[in-house]
């Protein structure tokens, strides 16, 4: 009876023991039922391709549950199945991974790709940029991990500038341990619907006690958000803390890589040294403050007046370096830059960017870690910082390449993807039957990039947003302050897509058509170039080029717009384009089974008829012309052109 008791006893306690976790259980079941939440996946099907799969546009809700602003991300598209001739590449990092403030045809992974394709022709190259603006390394951990499920070959990495205030960094409103591991385990507890419900009801009660200052969030650029403990000194707690969150980061993400046999490119981290002056200088004191700024004023007199060996013996005579403070060591490296000093001005300019006390530029420690890593992991490491200075003046990295304070302008991204593509093609380890094409000159992969007015203007807008506002200036700088041509139709449209009122591709597409109306041919073909490169699953672009081809008689460039038109959707038109095209290249033999497949969609089709009947006779079968003939004038007999067509026919039978 005792024996049965205890059973019972223990019975009973582990039920209550599993009550709670049936209940979560069950609460997680009912949330995902009624979908509650954000979908935190990383890809999801592509909507006009379900074959594609697309990255998911919320996927940066992973990173700021709390924020109604979501970094953008690429309209990178990748098969849901890989196909077995595949080479598939992923790029990980914050903005400049992203290729802000251009994005999309602008990025380095665009220019990248340009190269692979023509590297190895034999493969299907994709390249997919998960980049997004203020994440660091936990970002690039947790997409990293995740993204071993989806049979990368390769993964470059180029991460680094937001490590203190990027999302969950230890200086960012996000933050939420400087433990790597409890944060890791709670970016994995995000995916449940019951941890988010939790989450959102303790934003919901901090909201009700927050002023109106500190929700107003959105009126804030992202990363001036992020930037919660804003001052962080060198070498302080919160300096060394982020160093060994970003290396145990990356030390995961690239042994788990190694382990399925993955290739990590780890990209060192490049700045503007020259161009931008510190943002913010530490002062031990008020009395310390005061003095160095006077003499701060006093040096940038003496270069504005060229005196730059007095304003060199004004730091070095006042003992200024034994500060360490920021400003300091920039002034003495613009002296000693314009003495032609070069070796000291680049050490200067370099400590003044690694104290600043405003920690949006990487440190020199991160790049270190970098090298270390790439030594302990045997992974590659790709020496950005020597290539950009061996580009720049004086070979110190400046505004030539930079066009901020970090992100590079268009050449710089241009030879960021150049370099990554020179370090993969040395350093992976082909296969022994590889294939490998020609290379062409960088003026061509310059033509090609794809990127149009619409995509500069678009970017100098957001660049003069961005250094007119918080931490450039003391002020946030809004659209409707921006300068701009309201007749120019690529301001207007550039200013369209900043206020969110239709989407780069709508834009593209307007612009298009006003280049078209005004007879502007090429600058409209430009844009649906660019509209393909970055949505080659959408038809609509290539039959517009097509169409542009067939106008300016081009009618080979034509024929293959058609052709690639046709491999992603069949269509009258299509098969029409280049049946006709073929006819022009005096080639109608070819175009002759097109259009029957055309025939075949509308076998009623006056046009189609009529391209066939004329292919027929420029091949000499006077016959199935005539019989195609015959069926378009019970269709159509007024059908413009056939009469002639008929005077033809009987022509060649006399």
């Amino acid at each position: 009876m005792t024996s049965t008791n205890t059973v019972k006893q223990y019975s009973f306690r582990l039920i209550l023991l599993l009550i709670p976790f049936l209940l979560l259980i069950l609460v997680e079941l009912l949330l995902r039922m009624f979908n509650y939440g954000p979908d935190l996946g990383l890809f999801k099907p592509l909507e006009q391709n379900p074959q594609y799969l697309q990255i998911n546009p919320g996927l940066g809700a992973r990173y700021f549950p709390a924020l109604k602003i979501k970094p953008q991300t690429s309209y990178d598209i990748m098969r849901r199945v890989k196909p077995t001739n595949g080479f598939r590449v992923f790029v990980l990092g914050g903005s400049t991974a992203y290729g802000y403030p251009y994005g999309r045809n602008g990025a380095f992974s665009s220019f990248f790709k340009d190269r692979l394709e023509d590297l190895i022709p034999r493969r299907e190259v994709e390249v997919v940029n998960l980049g997004m603006c203020a994440v660091g390394s936990y970002a690039v951990r947790d997409i990293g991990m995740e993204l071993l499920n989806f049979q990368p070959d390769v993964i470059l990495i180029y991460a680094g500038h937001n490590e203190f205030y990027g999302a969950l960094g230890v200086g960012s409103t996000e933050f939420v341990s400087e433990s790597p591991r409890w944060v890791n385990f709670y970016l994995k507890l995000q995916h449940y619907r019951t941890f988010q419900f939790i989450r959102d009801a303790v934003f919901q009660i901090k909201n009700l006690f927050a002023d109106k200052q500190q929700s107003a969030v959105h009126q804030k650029r992202l990363m001036e958000h992020m930037a919660g403990e804003r001052i962080i000194a060198y070498n302080s707690r919160l300096f060394k803390s982020a160093q060994q969150i970003y290396e145990q980061n990356l030390r995961d993400l690239i042994q788990a890589a190694k382990r399925q046999g993955v290739e990590i490119y780890l990209g060192e981290l490049v700045s503007n040294v020259r161009d931008q002056q510190p943002f913010r200088s530490i002062f031990n004191s008020d009395s310390e403050k005061e003095r160095l700024e006077k003499l701060f004023i006093e040096v940038e007199n003496a270069l504005q007046n060229g005196q730059y060996q007095a304003g060199l013996d004004r730091i070095e005579g006042s003992k200024a370096v034994q500060n360490m403070t920021a400003m300091v060591y920039y002034l003495r490296a613009r002296c000693l830059e314009n003495l032609n000093r070069i070796e000291d001005a680049s050490q200067s300019y370099t400590l003044a960017k690694d104290l600043d006390g405003l920690r949006f530029r990487a440190p020199e420690v991160l790049n270190d870690i970098l090298k270390k890593v790439s030594i302990a992991e045997t992974t590659v490491f790709l020496p950005l910082k020597e290539i950009f200075e061996r580009s720049s003046e004086n070979q110190i990295i400046g505004s030539e390449l930079i066009i901020d304070h970090l992100h590079p302008n268009l050449m710089g991204y241009f030879l960021m993807g150049k370099s990554f593509f020179i370090y993969l093609r040395q350093y992976f380890p082909w296969r022994p039957d590889e294939v490998f094409g020609e290379q062409q000159p960088d003026s061509i992969y310059w033509k090609k990039s794809g990127v149009t007015p619409l995509d500069i203007t678009e970017a100098e807008f957001r660049i003069q947003l961005l250094i007119n506002s918080w931490p450039f200036k003391n002020a946030v700088m809004n659209i409707d302050e921006l300068q701009w041509d309201a007749t120019d139709p690529v301001n207007s449209l550039a200013m369209e897509i900043l206020r969110e009122n239709m989407n780069w591709e709508q834009a593209a597409v307007e612009l298009a058509g006003i280049y078209i109306k005004h007879g502007f041919y090429d600058l409209a073909l430009a844009e649906f170039e660019s509209l393909i490169k970055i949505t080659p699953y959408n038809v609509s672009p290539y039959i517009q080029s097509a169409k542009i081809h067939m106008n300016q008689r081009r009618f080979l460039d034509a024929a293959k717009m058609f052709l690639d038109a046709l491999e992603i959707e069949e269509s009258v038109f299509a098969y029409q384009g280049i049946g006709e095209a073929y006819l022009h290249l005096g080639q109608a033999q070819r175009g002759i089974p097109l259009l029957e497949k055309g025939l075949k969609l509308d076998k009623e089709n006056d046009l189609t008829l009529f391209l066939l009947a004329k292919s027929f006779l420029r091949i000499g079968d006077k016959k199935a012309s005539t019989d195609y003939a015959n069926k378009l004038f019970q269709i159509n007999p007024k059908f413009a052109g056939l009469a002639k067509l008929y005077s033809e026919i009987e022509s060649t039978l006399q």
